[in-house]
């Protein structure tokens, strides 16, 4: 079988082209809190061991939690509370996203070419917020700004339902997702189950991993390059493969039909 080739799409209206799969084909996408800063030192050690072009990679990372530089258990209900011994190391002060920043580009080894907000700060002044994030960009130190996740955390989680049928709890991250437990999986939920009855529908009978289906059907969307979390080469390739599968306008609406629209959760 020929060997699939990554595509790319211009972020947003930028002339930023990243790939329309984003980890590992050339987009990476981390956060400063993810395992307390170890995904960015991982993916800097990466860089270096491999001498992987800089110009060859685009590097997302994100900004709001604290990074417990301890690296201690993580207290989900507790991390997002500026206050304490977390005080202003939390949020989107000033004085937070400029340590924050500086704080990754130390442990990427490199600039960021993408700097998210991962949540929005409420409690501060939206024109202090922008004025930080465009001061950051003036620095040399970040390239572009976004955000992620402002409104509704649920995204991830519903990749990994999608991935698999809806009665399989095997997935590691089905195990230990606080936010997919919370959301869909602590009520009844006929309209996610009978979503994710169709994904697996359509994968058997295309023959491809649900997984693929679920990509393919956000690929479809224009401008969107979903972020996946990938924990293998096969999943890698799978992903990569997804590119090739059309998803005709029929399935589509046989995807999207049973959805109920839910209330946005601002967090």
């Amino acid at each position: 079988m020929a060997k699939s080739e990554m595509e790319y799409t211009r972020l947003g209206k930028s002339g930023l082209k990243v790939s329309k799969v984003v980890l590992g084909c050339m987009t990476y996408d981390v956060a400063d809190t993810y395992s307390n800063g170890r995904s960015e030192e991982i993916l800097g050690i990466a860089l270096r061991k491999y001498s992987i072009p800089r110009s060859k990679v685009v590097i997302m990372t994100k900004c709001f939690h604290e990074v417990d530089e301890s690296r201690g258990p993580l207290n989900a209900a507790e991390f997002g509370i500026n206050d304490g011994n977390r005080v202003n190391r939390v949020g989107l002060s000033r004085k937070h996203i400029f340590d924050a920043v500086e704080r990754s580009v130390e442990r990427l080894g490199t600039y960021i070419d993408v700097l998210q907000i991962h949540r929005l700060d409420r409690n501060t002044p939206i024109e202090e917020i922008m004025k930080a994030l465009n001061d950051v960009v003036e620095s040399g130190k970040v390239r572009y700004i976004g955000a992620s996740s402002v409104f509704f955390p649920g995204r991830h989680s519903q990749r990994v339902l999608l991935a698999h049928t809806w009665t399989d709890r095997s997935d590691k991250r089905e195990q230990q997702d606080i936010f997919l437990k919370v959301l869909f999986r602590s009520k009844e939920d006929k309209s996610a189950e009978e979503i994710v009855g169709r994904v697996n529908s359509i994968a058997e009978k295309k023959g491809i991993s649900m997984a693929q289906v679920a990509t393919a059907w956000v690929l479809s969307k224009e401008g969107s390059s979903p972020i996946l979390g990938l924990d293998s080469i096969e999943r890698i390739d799978q992903a990569v493969e997804s590119l090739k599968v059309h998803l005709t306008a029929e399935e589509i609406a046989f995807l999207e039909q049973p959805y109920l629209p839910k209330e946005a959760m601002v967090f």
